[in-house]
């Protein structure tokens, strides 16, 4: 078969409302949630019995500073799996009863270098 020199129209293409009637619903329509607790529980369980016995206490954001961040200069640090728990609780902790989580700074009222 010869061509004639004419080139095949191209399919028309699908609006976006189009396209979004044909999806089909993904069953999780939520992001995943992450389980901070079986990684804590498994490699550092007093670490995990001091958060719930501190929970919904203030005392527990210090207890997590403490812990994420090195003050000392000659800590190994967490595995990665465990950082990320911890960070997650903290988050969690300062979303249920108003204290701040690690890294949440009011840094408007810190003064500027070189002004």
């Amino acid at each position: 078969m010869a061509n004639s020199g004419k080139v095949p129209p191209f399919p028309p293409l699908l609006s976006d409302e189009e396209i979004e009637a044909t999806r089909k619903p993904r069953p999780d329509s939520g992001p995943p949630t992450f389980d901070p607790w079986p990684p804590l529980e498994a490699k550092f369980p007093r670490i995990a019995q001091t958060v719930r016995s501190l929970w919904g206490k203030r005392e527990l954001d210090d207890y997590l500073n403490r812990l994420l961040i090195d003050e000392r200069g000659d800590r190994r640090g967490f595995p990665p799996e465990v950082v990320e728990a911890l960070l997650a609780l903290s988050h969690r902790h300062a979303a249920k009863f108003g204290f701040r989580a690690p890294g949440d700074h009011d840094w408007r009222n810190l003064p500027m270098r070189g002004r």
